[in-house]
């Protein structure tokens, strides 16, 4: 993992999860818990609430020095100066992403189970690839996860219903970053949630 992002529990924050308003006043206490980084994901059709949601994401993140990346919109990190993107298979060319922003940006990539996508995301400037497991996509085993690591090509980040009993089992299997929403956003309790994550990863 480079030192730019370093390994443990990503956030995905989500306001077709949870509302925006809720975690707004969330967020603050979800970021001493010691997440990795946090996520905008968000898909409001409205460019200007879209601006909106990230720059009140970026307050937070950027006081709590956490990086801050933003779901499928390059350009919109480039906006708020967040500290990277991730880009899907259909969200814009990623060479274009890493000219644009910059040597320090942090880009993810999903490449779902496919090895030959980790090796194409690595040689096109990828930092972190991203194994999806979206309805719509082919979920990655953890024995993909595994030989992903293998490859050393990226650090690589697991994402799709994680709790905190699977991530001794993917920590073993190579994954630095592992990437949650519901298990968080929608837990009776959040604050408590996000520090059972965060310890059950620290604890190994």
């Amino acid at each position: 993992m480079t030192p730019r992002c370093p390994g443990g529990i990503y956030l995905l924050v989500d306001p077709q999860v949870l509302p925006e308003s809720a975690w707004l006043e969330l967020l603050p206490a979800l970021l001493q818990t010691g997440l990795a980084c946090v996520q905008l994901r968000t898909k409001d059709p409205d460019p200007g609430r879209r601006r909106q949601q990230a720059e009140s994401l970026r307050l937070w993140t950027q006081q709590a020095a956490c990086p801050l990346l933003i779901n499928d919109d390059w350009q919109l990190a480039q906006q708020v100066g967040a500290e990277g993107v991730h880009l899907g298979q259909g969200d814009g060319e990623l060479q274009r992403a890493r000219a644009e922003l910059g040597p320090q940006a942090l880009i993810g990539r999903t490449c779902h189970a496919s090895l030959e996508l980790v090796q194409q995301a690595a040689s096109e400037g990828a930092d972190v690839y991203s194994s999806s497991t979206k309805p719509q996509a082919l979920p990655a085993s953890v024995d993909c996860v595994q030989q992903a690591s293998r490859l050393g090509v990226l650090p690589i980040c697991a994402i799709g219903g994680i709790e905190a009993q699977h991530l001794p089992e993917l920590r073993r299997a190579g994954a630095q970053l592992v990437a949650v929403c519901g298990s968080v956003l929608r837990a009776a309790q959040p604050l408590r949630a996000a520090q059972n994550l965060v310890r059950s990863w620290a604890d190994g």
